[in-house]
């Protein structure tokens, strides 16, 4: 911490290569939980960190037992013999019953943050993080013009990626390599020279269009 905020904040991956645990991502764990439950549907095992930390400091009630209905839920697939090893010879693995298996692993389609009402979401490129005396400023590169949105402190601010890459750290100074992202902001009381009050922000996979 300095000068009242922290002055970098942890991002956590929700992309396809892997899921962090949800409690530096967003203050809100329904958030979590959604991207959980998509990748126990997708059989991921790398999940399981993730439901733990929702089962023991899950922000509610709800959101704990939902937790540990998944992990109960995994476990049990986990535990089923392979059905692979029973495919006849020569056939592709997984086609056990004639059917063919999928070329690759299924796609995530990502879930968006709900747009709050006041709230304004735009597409554009992540670019840099200013760092003033009591502020952070967010930098984002919008098709038709830059646009500038502050918070009091990162916490202040939902982050959230779904890039295929490990996660990294949102800190003070340029991004290393700008990523394309969702900008979700108020326009109303911004301070001046700013465009609006930073409410998230989610990195988007290369491949996806809004």
């Amino acid at each position: 911490m300095h000068g009242g905020y922290a002055r970098s904040r942890r991002l956590g991956n929700f992309g396809p290569n892997g899921l962090a645990t949800p409690f530096r991502l967003s203050q809100d764990h329904e958030y979590a939980l959604i991207h959980t439950r998509a990748r126990v549907f997708l059989r991921d095992p790398a999940v399981r960190p993730a439901l733990d930390a929702l089962v023991a400091r899950g922000s509610s009630d709800w959101i704990r037992r939902a937790a540990q209905e998944l992990l109960d839920f995994l476990t049990k697939v986990e535990s089923r013999p392979s059905t692979a090893a029973a495919a006849p010879m020569g056939a592709p693995a997984g086609a056990v019953d004639g059917s063919t298996a999928p070329e690759g692993p299924p796609r995530l389609i990502p879930v968006f943050r709900v747009v709050g009402n006041g709230e304004v979401r735009d597409v554009g490129m992540f670019e840099s993080v200013e760092c003033p005396r009591g502020a952070v400023i967010f930098k984002v590169r919008l098709p038709s013009r830059p646009v500038r949105v502050t918070a009091t402190a990162f916490d202040q601010v939902e982050f959230f990626s779904y890039r295929s890459e490990p996660p990294g750290q949102i800190a003070c100074g340029a991004r290393p390599k700008p990523e394309r992202a969702y900008l979700t902001y108020r326009s109303t009381g911004a301070t001046p020279g700013t465009d609006g009050i930073a409410v998230a922000i989610e990195l988007l996979p290369n491949d996806y269009q809004p």
